[in-house]
């Protein structure tokens, strides 16, 4: 920033764009909501599920996702002109949010499969896939069935759903509310606490920091669970043990 021409701060041995002079009075606040302030940002953490905003990963994979849409949007604009344009590349997401509304509610009832729904919906598994990880994966129906067969299945850790189909752990977060009957670790209908809350609070007296705890549930329980909930449960745990 340099000075209006014949105006100085008033020191003769300092440069032109000396700006010592200028006094700040007051700062100007800058409170950009991740999500809300960003453009398509609520949009994007809408459609792929993304909401637990302490995991690093997470963010990161929700930062990429708006920078690909976005990058999909000005790259028509440039090279697929129409005087139409924005609105023609928006439709390819208009379409996904109805593939992925359409998909949830009817696989609600006991015993739906995903074969069945997206052959009586009339929408192959590429639309399905890509309409449900806003375009970056596409799955064959073989492939969505193994995907089912795993989350109907034994309770299985969101890192090892992604490292089997070669995906992002949000990703296969996200995928797996297609199947809303599906068992899940963290329920527990027994008396008394559930074995991981018991293991957790063994690791908490162990000494061991919430990123740690979070690996070991994950590894042991195929819990998934955020540093934050770990550390609410450390902090209640030392309000107990206080005098």
């Amino acid at each position: 920033m340099e000075s209006l021409e014949g105006m100085t701060c008033g020191v003769d041995n300092h440069d032109p764009e000396c700006l010592c002079d200028v006094v700040i009075r007051e700062v100007t606040p800058i409170n950009i909501h991740a999500v809300q302030g960003m453009w398509m940002g609520q949009e994007v953490a809408d459609a792929n599920g993304y909401e637990n905003w302490d995991d690093p990963e997470e963010l990161l994979n929700y930062l990429c996702d708006v920078l690909f849409l976005h990058d999909c949007l000005d790259f028509r604009s440039r090279y697929c002109a129409d005087d139409d344009d924005n609105h023609e590349a928006l439709r390819p997401f208009q379409l996904w949010a109805k593939v992925r509304d359409s998909v949830l509610q009817r696989m609600t009832p006991e015993g739906a499969t995903i074969r069945a729904v997206l052959e009586s919906l009339g929408y192959t598994a590429e639309q399905f896939s890509r309409a449900s990880t806003m375009g970056r994966y596409s799955f064959t129906m073989d492939e969505l069935e193994q995907f089912e067969s795993q989350v109907m299945g034994a309770p299985c850790a969101d890192r090892i759903l992604a490292g089997r189909f070669g995906i992002t752990k949000s990703s296969a977060h996200n995928l797996k509310k297609y199947w809303p009957n599906r068992p899940t670790s963290g329920v527990y209908r027994g008396q008394g606490q559930h074995p991981y809350q018991l293991r957790m609070r063994e690791l908490i007296a162990l000494g061991k920091r919430p990123k740690e705890i979070v690996g070991i549930l994950a590894d042991e329980f195929g819990v998934t669970l955020t540093r934050s909930a770990v550390s609410a449960v450390k902090r209640r745990t030392s309000d107990i043990r206080s005098p």
